[in-house]
């Protein structure tokens, strides 16, 4: 059961020495915070008139936000400036962390039941305390600032849960719908309930092949879309993407992950309704020319731009996957995963520390720097602020110079022999984008087997915590809410008698 957040064990927290380092307590005794005022798109009248002439209103158009997120901050005075005192100087923008403490001490986070983030803040004013006084009072000296910012972030402890579903198989990606429920979309249910997840091939039954399965209420229940599946007998589906197409249908979009030595790679896409999510037909489209060849990552950034990569080559589809011309990238190295910045710049990283990196949409891509040592990139995500985050090896890294050299990486945390970090979810999506660095999960593999893990940090990477493990074989992949930053669902290998699903959401006994 939720608990009611009360002022006296709401602790407020900053990041005096820059992104990506320890948080340091304002003060317990010294430091408040007013009222927040977070704004929202307005509304606007629009004005008609009835059958007798009358007027009303007839419909309402959405007006921009009337400002910045503002606060205040106020503090009793010390002889030693302090961090807000000092931060407007530069007009650096940094953040602010407010603690709700359930449970223990104010100065010790292992407590904390509720996180509002509040970023790209800045000093607008500065006012110092009034002294001396005539009366010749003895009283504090209170200072205090007044600060804007442009998003906020709210974050709650999360806990793993099972989900059920019949697929005897490896589950190896998952996809889902995040936009926003609109009435235009007819049918839509909105945001996190319709996902569509993949499985392997059933290696010791020949005959058997990858299959797809759906939810349309977030998970709740999943069902198989029925035969015929997507690839041949014996051959993996290894990805899924997928995305909104019309007012009524959306796409699914599934990359065969077994290398057919009469073929190509291929991709398959099936159409479905909204209300008919288990009625398709599915379309093989083939990816460049070679045989023998599997997809190796697979990712659909942009409604006219689909990126995959197959032998070391990357190609795009302008049309949803229902072609695919030459590779605008030629290589020998097998690429894993893609993503885009806010620039819409894309990145795609892969083995023997491979990273690359297109410009604007330009078809051109160039190569970058891993960092010193590294070796097969798994997974790469890009703050709103430039920072760029990658599983490499057993770790996760951070570039602060978009991988220019190796000097601008820093390895974060090494997760240990035989795991790799194969998704880095970058929080408040919904809010700024690409988000805000500094709230970032990420789901570990185990490939011993054994337990794959979620890990979460709230200062850039700074340092770590780890949400309590369900038992598992592994985790492949998973789907992140972009519209709730506190939750996902987690895809991964066969524990005890079918495929992994894990829902990872607000925790209800912590």
């Amino acid at each position: 059961m939720a608990t009611v957040v009360t002022q006296n064990n709401v602790a407020l927290y900053l990041q005096p020495d820059g992104k990506g380092t320890a948080l340091d307590l304002a003060s317990v005794d010294r430091h408040g915070a007013g009222d927040k005022t977070i704004p929202r798109a307005g509304r606007d009248l629009v004005s008609g008139r009835d059958v007798y002439g009358n007027p009303r209103i007839k419909d309402t158009v959405k007006t921009p936000p009337g400002g910045l997120i503002t606060l205040n901050v106020e503090w009793e005075k010390i002889t030693t400036p302090e961090f807000l005192e000092t931060t407007a100087r530069c007009g650096e923008e940094f953040g602010l962390w407010e603690f709700f403490m359930e449970c223990g001490r104010l100065d010790n986070l292992s407590g904390w039941g509720r996180l509002d983030f509040y970023g790209g803040l800045g000093v607008t004013q500065n006012v110092q305390g009034a002294a001396p006084t005539i009366a010749g009072e003895g009283n504090r000296v209170v200072n205090n600032v007044d600060i804007s910012g442009v998003h906020h972030v709210i974050w709650t402890p999360l806990e793993i849960s099972a989900q059920t579903i019949l697929e005897p198989e490896d589950l190896l990606d998952i996809a889902g719908l995040d936009d926003c429920y609109d009435d235009c979309w007819q049918g839509y249910a909105g945001p996190d309930q319709i996902l569509y997840t993949v499985s392997a091939a059933n290696a010791g039954s020949p005959g058997d092949s990858g299959s797809v399965w759906y939810t349309v209420n977030g998970g709740g229940a999943w069902a198989q879309v029925p035969l015929p599946d997507p690839f041949e007998t014996d051959e993996d589906i290894s990805h899924v993407v997928m995305m909104l197409i019309s007012k009524t249908q959306y796409r699914v979009v599934v990359g065969r992950g077994t290398a057919d030595a009469g073929n190509p790679p291929e991709v398959a896409y099936g159409d479905f309704t909204f209300g008919a999510p288990a009625t398709t037909t599915w379309n093989q489209v083939e990816v460049g020319t070679t045989n023998n060849q599997y997809i190796e990552g697979l990712e659909w950034l942009f409604y006219d731009r689909m990126y995959t990569a197959a032998g070391g080559d990357i190609y795009i589809s302008t049309d949803q996957a229902e072609s695919w011309g030459s590779a605008i990238y030629t290589g020998a190295t097998v690429i894993n995963a893609f993503a885009k910045d806010k620039d819409d710049n894309v990145w795609a990283v892969g083995e023997s520390n491979l990273i690359l990196r297109e410009l604007a949409k330009s078809g051109t891509f160039d190569t970058r720097v891993g960092p010193s040592g590294g070796g097969t990139f798994y997974s790469v995500a890009v703050a709103n602020d430039g920072r760029l985050y990658a599983g490499n090896g057993s770790s996760v890294y951070l570039s602060t110079n978009a991988a220019a050299n190796t000097g601008g990486w820093t390895e974060l945390r090494d997760f240990g022999t035989n795991h790799s970090v194969v998704e880095i979810n970058i929080a408040g999506q919904a809010e700024v984008d690409n988000g805000e660095g500094q709230l970032l999960t990420v789901i570990v593999d185990d490939s011993t087997p054994g337990n794959g893990e979620v890990w979460r940090s709230w200062d850039g990477g700074n340092s770590w915590r780890q949400t309590t493990e369900l038992t598992n074989q592994g985790y492949n992949a998973a789907y992140f809410s972009r519209q709730d930053d506190n939750l996902a669902i987690i895809c991964g290998d066969t524990s005890g008698s079918y495929g992994v699903i894990h829902k990872y959401s607000p925790c209800t006994t912590c």
